[in-house]
């Protein structure tokens, strides 16, 4: 949360439930982390204007994120909340150093204990150390090119990352707090990234289906049998939603996708 002064703005690390993670608002409606299917090939973006929907820019050089990119970043900013949270953010040039243990993680992210999610975090790791993004919230005429991991180290059996302060600034009051538990009973893909886009707004807003697929980074269908399959994906992401507890009701109608949030429960501010 941010703390006004009379000479500056002070920003504060932002806080959420034990429970949660979170990501920027201008993220979760963007296509940075794509929706698609794991055995898809990646492609290799340079200064790509990625899909946003709503206010906000995003500027993107590297190789393609996915949903499972996400999710090990949110996993590491909580670990950072937790052991900076009460700190005031420091000046963008900084870095906050997060020590993680590989097989917690993995755990945390709900995979096999195997050699090849170890491979894949490893793999996780490296690409969200190899990107570049500029994001623009406002129209003030100035930007700074951020990666979304500063470093990423490992010394025998000790591994740590390094988060980008600038990062957590893209958070200010904007950002979306997601259940950690009900994600992981979604499917990767589609209907993460639309928990992610529900979550991000107060009130229900219904999307298009050539919304959801630009926001999604999935591309828009050029035939009827894709516009078909791109109603089956999202109907079907609809039903996984409200079958987590995330939504109460979701479907397709008019090429639109409509959906009701759960009643919100009260909320005790108060975190670890």
């Amino acid at each position: 949360m941010p703390k006004s002064s009379q000479t500056s703005t002070i920003l504060e690390f932002p806080v959420w439930k034990t429970e949660n993670r979170a990501m920027p608002n201008v993220i979760v409606r963007s296509a940075l982390f794509t929706a698609k299917n794991k055995n898809a090939p990646r492609v290799t973006r340079w200064r790509e204007t990625l899909a946003v929907i709503g206010p906000g820019e995003i500027e993107y050089t590297g190789p393609e994120l996915r949903q499972d990119d996400e999710d090990v970043l949110m996993c590491l900013v909580n670990l950072a909340r937790k052991l900076y949270g009460n700190d005031e953010l420091a000046n963008p040039e900084n870095r906050y150093r997060v020590p993680f243990n590989r097989g917690t993680l993995i755990a945390e992210l709900g995979w096999s204990r195997t050699k090849s999610s170890y491979k894949r975090l490893h793999d996780c790791l490296i690409r969200c150390k190899a990107t570049a993004l500029v994001v623009k919230v406002s129209t003030a005429s100035a930007g700074h090119a951020v990666s979304l991991l500063a470093d990423f180290a490992w010394r025998e059996a000790e591994y740590w990352v390094e988060i980008p302060a600038l990062f957590f600034r893209l958070y200010g009051t904007q950002y979306t707090a997601i259940s950690w538990k009900q994600r992981q009973q979604l499917p990767a893909g589609l209907a993460r990234w639309l928990m992610g886009y529900c979550l991000s707004h107060r009130e229900p807003l219904p999307i298009k289906i050539e919304t959801v697929a630009k926001g999604s980074g999935l591309g828009l269908p050029t035939t009827s049998a894709g516009r078909r399959k791109l109603r089956q994906s999202i109907r079907k992401a609809g039903k996984d939603l409200v079958r987590a507890g995330i939504l109460l009701e979701a479907g397709v109608y008019d090429d639109k996708f409509v959906y009701e949030k759960m009643p919100a429960k009260p909320t005790n501010q108060n975190d670890d």
